[in-house]
């Protein structure tokens, strides 16, 4: 895993599947750049903003930084003030100085249940959806997302397969997960023999319409180049 710090400068384009592709300015000497000295990273998620200052985790693939993982990093008040002003619908210099000047930090440590309720407490006027643009552009950490991370990493699961989930399901997500972690991990292209280990966890039954429709599911996959061990801890 490779780890860099630097400013999204300006987003060359968002495809249809929820890729962002953007330009990326970094001070690390070892970051590959094109003929025209710039950075290039990819990321599966569309919440990317101008001129947002992150810490982007992932990995090189030729010349294109490909993000597993995009963290926001506070660089002020002055940066921050101008990041809410420039994307964030509804909210100008004004009230962006109110609210970078009252959270400060803040803004990117609290959870953002907690902040959507500060900033309901502290600023009544601004609607559900200002309050939601909000945290969007801060890149305010989602608990959903953190503990979907919590609760798959130890298996092995890859980050795009996590951000995945996660985009189709939001605050659903774990909930939709251990109900049917065939269907749902399936979707995300979590391999098979993790889907059963998960569900096995969950001990989820052997001979349950769940796991049948999965185990057929996986079966039935034109694209799949493995064979078909439906074996995981003595359970067939």
């Amino acid at each position: 895993m490779i780890t860099l710090t630097g400013r999204i400068e300006h987003i060359e384009k968002i495809k249809d599947d929820g890729i962002c592709l953007f330009e990326f300015t970094t001070p690390d000497g070892n970051a590959k750049r094109a003929k025209n000295g710039k950075v290039y990273a990819r990321f599966i998620s569309c919440m990317c903003y101008e001129k947002a200052t992150v810490r982007v985790d992932g990995y090189w693939k030729d010349m294109m930084f490909f993000v597993l993982r995009m963290t926001p990093v506070y660089m002020g008040e002055e940066e921050c003030v101008k990041l809410l002003a420039a994307n964030a619908e509804g909210i100008g210099i004004k009230s962006a100085k109110k609210i970078v000047g009252k959270y400060k930090e803040d803004l990117y440590k609290t959870p953002r249940h907690k902040l959507e309720y500060m900033l309901h407490n502290d600023f009544p006027k601004f609607s559900a959806k200002k309050i939601g643009n909000i945290c969007d552009v801060l890149g305010v950490v989602d608990e959903t997302l953190k503990k979907l991370e919590e609760y798959l990493l130890p298996y092995g699961v890859p980050y795009e397969s996590i951000f995945y989930i996660f985009n189709e399901n939001r605050e659903r997500s774990l909930l939709f997960l251990k109900h049917d972690p065939y269907g749902i991990g399936g979707r995300a292209g979590i391999r098979f023999a993790v889907l059963e280990k998960i569900a096995y966890d969950l001990k989820i039954d052997a001979y349950s319409d769940i796991r049948v429709r999965g185990i057929v599911h996986y079966v039935l996959k034109p694209w799949h180049k493995q064979r078909a061990y439906i074996y995981a801890n003595g359970r067939i």
